[in-house]
């Protein structure tokens, strides 16, 4: 349960972004905050850009194991553009969506 100690017995499913996607049937996405403690950087990598239009970005980068600077490198290098850190956060637009 969200918010809850992980019970004996529960499970934990992942479920890639791009699938979760089409099972709305949305490949548009306005606004896309991820905070997962340490993994942000192997989530990005996983969503197929080519297929996915996400116009703007939250990802929190205080925990990612390949640092601030290499998400920052990885966004820019699939078409978004840094807009600033906030806090714990880096912002990032795409540039694809906003013209």
């Amino acid at each position: 349960m969200f918010g809850d100690k992980k019970k004996e017995g529960d499970l934990n499913q992942c479920f890639p972004l791009y699938s979760l996607l089409l099972a709305l049937d949305r490949t548009r996405v306005d606004f896309f905050s991820l905070d997962i403690e340490g993994d942000e950087l192997k989530v990005l990598k996983t969503i197929p850009w080519d297929k996915v239009q996400i116009g703007l970005i939250e990802v929190e980068v205080q925990h990612v194991h390949e640092g601030r600077k290499d998400v920052r490198h990885y966004m820019e290098s699939v078409g978004f553009t840094f807009v600033q850190d906030i806090n714990l956060d880096s912002i990032f637009i795409s540039k694809k969506c906003f013209k």
